[in-house]
């Protein structure tokens, strides 16, 4: 990202290690909770006062990832996600990233490329649980 403090022109991949300032700083402290058989809740720490909101992906270990975006709206931001729709039993891992608006674009502005986005925080992994069948009553 041309918005890092480290920028170099010549790397084609984002593998983590932009160093930014001000809206850039990576969120902190990403745990999972409420982990169920087809649901968890994603959390983090805000990074910075001066972000617009988050990206959140989440993924089957090695598989596509799924993005989703949490706005900041009215000085209120959101450092969690519900996530439903996983599958049981199932090694998942996901990310977070804070963004910055452009300029003009406001709360739930479209995010264009070259916003001024952190780098994403390091992986943080997690498995569903398994769908338990009782036993059949005698």
């Amino acid at each position: 990202n041309a918005n890092a403090d480290n920028y170099d022109a010549t790397a084609n991949v984002d593998d983590g290690s932009c160093i930014y300032t001000g809206c850039g700083v990576k969120p902190q402290f990403l745990t999972t909770t409420n982990v169920a058989t087809s649901t968890a809740t994603l959390n983090w720490e805000a990074s910075s006062p001066n972000m617009n909101g988050y990206f959140v992906r989440i993924r089957p270990v090695g598989g596509a990832w799924n993005t989703f975006v949490n706005y900041q709206l009215f000085g209120i931001t959101t450092t969690s996600r519900n996530i439903t729709g996983l599958s049981a039993d199932t090694h998942y891992e996901w990310q977070v990233r804070a963004f910055c608006t452009p300029t003009g674009a406001g709360n739930g502005g479209t995010i264009e490329v070259g916003v001024d986005v952190s780098g994403w925080q390091v992986k943080v992994y997690f498995i569903t649980d398994p769908i338990t069948i009782p036993p059949a009553e005698l």
